[in-house]
């Protein structure tokens, strides 16, 4: 006697495939590691991207940028409080890199010239330091590095204060700017000494 052929019938096979496609798919789900979105602070090469800063720069003649910092002293210093008056603005990334400028304060006080120190470090940390060294100048506070950004020496991708000096003449122009540089002590008292001099 002949068996008849096994018949499956379209809804029965309809639903074998449903069930075996799901559960395939739950197994590739499982083995695939979850997908994630890229970085927004990563471009396809993997660089980190640097948010843009404000940047500047200051032109001998032209007046200074004014602004108004904590300083040292625990008191608020505003640039254009100090008109009629000779400044040079020290900038450096922390107050070890303002501080050789002490050596010269007491000369240039003496002819009519101040010092202010501009860093990337917090109030208490430099009202600390002034207070244990003595620290003959104010430095004021600007850890945003918004100044230093405005007088051109903002390095956004290091995050830091470039080195630099800026004289501002008694009518708040700039007389002259060195920015990003260092110089030894010495010679910035003779520069500034020799452009206060002149007419």
């Amino acid at each position: 006697m002949r068996r008849a052929p096994h018949v499956i019938s379209p809804l029965f096979a309809v639903c074998f495939t449903v069930v075996l496609v799901s559960g395939a798919s739950a197994q590739v789900g499982l083995k695939e590691p979850p997908r994630q979105s890229p970085s927004p602070a990563a471009t396809p090469r993997g660089e980190p991207q640097f948010q843009n800063r404000i940047s500047g720069d200051v032109a001998v003649g032209e007046l200074a940028p004014d602004f108004e910092l904590d300083a040292s002293d625990g008191r608020h210093l505003q640039l254009s409080s100090l008109r009629g008056h000779w400044v040079i603005l020290v900038f450096g990334d922390r107050k070890e890199m303002v501080a050789p400028m002490a050596e010269v304060a007491a000369s240039l006080d003496s002819s009519g010239i101040a010092l202010v120190g501009v860093c990337n470090e917090k109030t208490y940390f430099l009202a600390s330091y002034v207070k244990q060294t003595r620290f003959p100048f104010p430095i004021l506070s600007d850890v945003t590095r918004e100044i230093s950004a405005m007088y051109g020496l903002d390095d956004a991708r290091e995050r830091s204060v470039q080195p630099g000096f800026v004289m501002i003449e008694p009518h708040g122009n700039v007389r002259f700017a060195l920015l990003g540089e260092t110089l030894p002590p010495r010679d910035v008292a003779r520069l500034a000494l020799f452009v206060a001099e002149r007419p």
